[in-house]
């Protein structure tokens, strides 16, 4: 009894109280295995992590992307109105709005020194029915540079956007600022 033969293949033959019995010396033990599904455990939810965060920041990164296009895209409408309506516009600016425009067809007016809300569409299903919304705030100052001498007028215009939509309040603020002097057009 308790005598051990080796066999051809690498195992032994441990024989106790007369019942053959055949051990593998290579295979892992209880904790060994334990251990190494911690370990693994472990950098999976590390990778985990970060796949979340790197989707958070590339979520974050559409959603600023999208509210300095749109709000580039009012300065551009701005700079291409008549140099007359504009110094109208901020010379009574509670009563006489910038007229911009969503698209040709849909007037979208801009008021002046006013915190103007939008609901842009950030996402579209498969059939092209918006999906996801975002908020975002505009606000056009404009101060005529006619008591300086010039022929000319600086806007700013500042813009907030919603930075995630599971988080209410969590907003971005961002300004662009520029000079629309007086060139005549014919």
């Amino acid at each position: 009894m308790g005598e051990a033969m080796k066999s051809a293949n690498g195992l032994r033959r441990i024989s106790s109280e007369g019942l053959p019995r055949w051990r593998s010396c290579r295979g892992m033990t209880l904790v060994e295995t334990i251990v190494a599904m911690t370990v693994f455990s472990l950098m999976a939810a590390g990778v985990i992590g970060l796949t979340v965060q790197s989707r958070r920041m590339a979520e974050s990164a559409i959603r600023e992307n999208t509210a300095a296009t749109v709000a580039q895209g009012y300065l551009e409408q701005i700079k291409s109105i008549e140099y007359s309506a504009l110094v109208d516009a901020v010379g009574d600016p509670t009563n006489i709005a910038i007229p911009t425009k969503t698209d040709q067809d849909t007037n979208d007016p801009i008021l002046l020194n006013v915190q103007n809300q939008k609901t842009l569409v950030i996402h579209t299903d498969g059939a092209g029915a918006p999906s996801r919304f975002m908020r975002f705030w505009i606000t056009v100052q404009g101060t005529d540079l006619a008591a300086a001498g010039r022929r000319a007028i600086e806007f700013t215009v500042q813009f907030q956007w919603e930075g995630n939509d599971r988080y209410i309040g969590d907003t971005k603020n961002s300004s662009i600022r520029f000079v629309r002097s007086y060139v005549p057009t014919y």
